[in-house]
């Protein structure tokens, strides 16, 4: 662990020729425990997870082969001619393992001779193609290739090689054959997409967090209360109580803030929750009018934040929200965050 975190924090995948996370990786998947998973005591296990998992910089991989290690992916075993590995989200790291005993034993003459290395998905796709020297015997290189433009979703990747055949001659180039690995199955979650980064810019400038703010929810279940709208924390929520049959929330201070844009964000926070909370749209009045509520679509099943710019930048004091044409799901309906930002600034045109 002490290596990932000089290895994060110093910017570098490499320790001299030694890449540090590859060969952290197979070390610890060859000690893993069949039978538990772990990898000795407790405390034993809880260093790997968070070596494997990349902790320092958040490079966590979320998924791995089915009954093994779950931070890793993985294609072929000792048996295979050829074992692919990966790991990470974004970016993805592939690369070679190494080869079966019985393909090697075919090559021992003259070892053997990589010419080239194609990693493609199954819609063919080339990832990349790299050049390999058959003029040598391949001697543990690992053709490691690191994907930083992989998209969210699930991926099947496989490694296609060109090899000189095992009697082809030293000095001679052909005949050459084909080598496939079996397909992996990659899964990508944790992927920073630019409506994220331009989010977590946006709640650092929500005029309601630099004002003393009262906040009047209708109703507020335990442990959810509606001052987490405005704390910049989307992994804490406001909800309402599921009996609430006309859910609002009211926000108040004492200065008028020019005010050019709202922007909230829903309860989903990952793929698995898309579907999984009541949907709704929203209307807004602003101070004591509230005869003019104005309407807010909001996208069924977005992780994205909603924005809405205001016609004309306004002055304010309150605005109340409320939640209407309400679909149950599984009886939650809330928000993660709620802010009120200033206009955008206009670039000037000289």
């Amino acid at each position: 662990y002490g290596c990932e975190r000089v290895g994060a924090l110093m910017n570098t995948e490499r320790f001299g020729e030694h890449w540090w996370y590859i060969d952290g990786a197979k070390h610890l998947i060859g000690a893993q425990r069949k039978n538990e998973g772990g990898w000795g005591g407790v405390t034993d296990t809880c260093f790997a997870l968070l070596f494997l998992r990349r902790a320092t910089r958040g490079h966590a991989p979320t998924t791995g082969l089915g009954g093994g290690n779950a931070h890793v992916f993985a294609a072929g075993d000792e048996k295979s001619d050829v074992r692919l590995r990966g790991a990470g989200q974004q970016p993805l790291s592939l690369w070679i393992d190494g080869f079966g005993e019985d393909l090697l034993d075919l090559h021992s003459d003259y070892g053997l001779r990589i010419e080239s290395v194609v990693y493609e998905d199954e819609a063919g796709h080339v990832l990349t193609k790299l050049a390999g020297d058959h003029t040598k015997a391949w001697k543990k290189e690992t053709f490691l290739f690191r994907d930083k433009a992989i998209a969210r979703g699930t991926h099947k990747i496989r490694a296609r090689l060109r090899i000189l055949a095992n009697d082809c001659a030293p000095g001679e180039t052909e005949p050459v054959e084909d080598l496939t690995s079996d397909w992996m199955e990659v899964k990508i979650r944790d992927v920073l997409e630019p409506w994220m980064a331009t989010a977590t810019n946006a709640y650092r400038d929500n005029i309601l967090r630099s004002e003393k703010v009262k906040i009047t929810p209708s109703s507020e279940a335990e442990r959810n209360p509606a001052k987490n709208l405005i704390d910049g924390f989307e992994s804490r929520r406001w909800l309402a109580v599921e009996d609430d049959k006309a859910p609002t929330v009211t926000f108040a201070w004492r200065k008028a803030q020019r005010i050019g844009r709202i922007m909230f964000t829903g309860l989903a926070q990952h793929e698995r929750e898309r579907s999984k909370y009541d949907h709704f749209a929203i209307e807004f009045a602003v101070g004591n009018d509230r005869k003019r509520w104005t309407r807010i679509e909001v996208p069924q099943d977005s992780l994205k934040p909603v924005i809405f710019d205001l016609p004309k930048a306004r002055k304010m004091r309150s605005i109340k929200i409320r939640f209407v044409e309400r679909v149950r799901r599984n009886g939650q309906l809330g928000l993660s965050e709620f802010a009120l930002l200033p206009p955008e600034k206009k670039p000037k045109i000289r």
